[in-house]
């Protein structure tokens, strides 16, 4: 299977292998993705488009935190 390169011109889906269905994902699988608490970008009153352009402007939690790890484990061990 292919796994693409995230961009703004490709909408991401899931596909049901037994149905050959697929849709599109959902903004709180997102924040699940990228590890915010669900509905972290729910604002009243807005479609999922705001939601969606936050989402894919932001950077996941976990990979950042990681990377501050290793970076102030550098730095202790200097």
């Amino acid at each position: 299977q292919v796994s693409y390169t995230i961009t703004a011109m490709i909408v991401h889906c899931i596909v049901d292998c037994e149905k050959g269905i697929a849709r599109k994902l959902t903004p709180i699988e997102y924040e699940r993705l990228f590890g915010f608490p669900d509905n972290y970008t729910l604002i009243n009153g807005y479609s999922d488009a705001p939601r969606y352009k936050a989402l894919g402007n932001s950077m996941a939690v976990p990979v950042i935190r990681w990377l501050g790890e290793r970076i102030a484990s550098v730095d202790y061990n200097k």
